[in-house]
């Protein structure tokens, strides 16, 4: 039982790094991207407002 329970998390572990490994290779040119901050003096609109 115990051994089932520590190859399934060894397995999770396993596909997540490999998912993180994924991710970090192909997206992280939006990372580098910098998003400028919001002006000074803009108002922005409520959701309220926002039209669906």
């Amino acid at each position: 039982m115990i051994a089932e329970l520590m190859t399934i998390i060894r397995t999770q572990a396993e596909t997540l790094l490999q998912q993180q490994n994924f991710i970090n290779d192909h997206f992280m040119e939006l990372h580098q991207k910098k998003i400028s901050p919001p002006r000074v003096g803009v108002e922005y609109p409520d959701k309220e407002h926002i039209k669906e």
